[in-house]
């Protein structure tokens, strides 16, 4: 004799696993089971882990109704922490080496990012002299900036 769940589910969850993982995550109330954390809606569905160990390809004849109670809610984060997902870490990241070509193109796309921060600074109407403080540049530097401007270009994150 086990636990009965009884669920009112969307209807674009109606059967199979989808269902299962819905049942599971709602009886949780969308929160994980280790760090208590609270899914938001919007951001991705949190995990269903397997309590008898089983994962991945071998899970999916384990996604049955009737064995709901060996299923619990998880973070992504939490979940891919288990030790019995080490499998999936990869180990240490391993240093990639920078290129003289890469350095150059990093200085390049800061500065063009730099350029439209005071582009941006200019049209929420700071002194010159107040941008040049902010980037530590003096003021000729900051005008040269302001006047390559090009005539259409409106920031996309600030509202005017």
């Amino acid at each position: 004799m086990g636990i009965t769940y009884n669920f009112d589910m969307p209807d674009r969850v109606a059967e199979g696993r989808d269902y299962v993982r819905a049942l599971v995550r709602q009886r949780d109330l969308y929160t994980c089971q280790d760090c208590n954390r609270v899914w938001i809606e919007g951001e991705r569905n949190f995990d269903i882990h397997h309590l008898n160990g089983e994962c991945g390809k071998n899970s999916r004849g384990y996604d049955r109704k009737e064995d709901i109670h060996k299923l619990i809610t998880l973070c992504h984060k939490c979940h891919f922490n288990r030790p019995d997902h080490s499998y999936r870490k990869k180990g240490p990241m391993k240093e990639k080496k920078i290129t003289k070509k890469r350095i150059i193109f990093m200085k390049s796309h800061l500065i063009e990012k730099r350029n439209e921060l005071i582009w941006a600074l200019s049209l929420q109407e700071y002194s010159l002299a107040q941008i040049g403080k902010i980037f530590n540049v003096d003021r000729s530097t900051i005008m040269r900036i302001v006047r390559t401007k090009p005539q259409d270009w409106k920031p996309k994150w600030i509202k005017q």
